[in-house]
């Protein structure tokens, strides 16, 4: 998929620069090699291979988009991403999330929280769900990972958050 940008220093990381949600009607930028899952028509997967996994987990990232009313308001974002976080914890042994923060995404108002699970199996992991209003939509970008490369992919998905735009 085009050309790929050198890692940072301490980055797990080399970007490629042509990734496509062509259906969300976005691009951005992401980690090289990862599966891509465009079967459900208002989401794009990418699955870390099993062969980079680390510590018994691989990173999924999410990027969703679901249609709102034009009453929808940033508050009420804010309110699906606490209702999200509620109905994602349900799957695992021990969750605790952060508490939400504002951070706009594409330019439009959102809100941003973390959280650090114990699956039934007992991986750690750690994630980030950002929610934001787009128009009449609703974006959401959610990657969860292997909690001790926190850092490496918060950086991640920092650089997909910083290099999405419309197409």
């Amino acid at each position: 998929n085009g050309f790929a940008t050198k890692p940072s220093k301490n980055s797990l990381h080399v970007y490629d620069l042509t990734s496509t949600a062509s259906r969300l009607g976005l691009t951005f930028e992401s980690a090289v090699g990862y599966e891509v899952d465009e079967s459900a028509g208002d989401a794009l997967i990418l699955r870390e291979p099993a062969s980079m996994w680390k510590d018994n987990k691989g990173v999924v990232i999410t990027l969703s988009q679901a249609s709102v009313s034009s009453s929808y308001s940033k508050n009420d974002v804010r309110k699906d991403l606490v209702t999200r976080l509620d109905d994602i914890g349900q799957a695992y042994k021990e969750w605790k999330p952060s508490n939400t923060a504002e951070r706009a995404l594409l330019n439009g108002p959102g809100y941003y929280a973390n959280y650090r699970a114990i699956m039934m199996d007992g991986t750690i992991v750690r994630g980030r769900i950002h929610m934001a209003l787009q128009g009449n939509r609703v974006i959401t970008l959610h990657i969860e990972h292997p909690a001790e490369y926190n850092e490496e992919y918060v950086e991640l998905h920092s650089h997909i958050r910083s290099t999405l735009k419309e197409i």
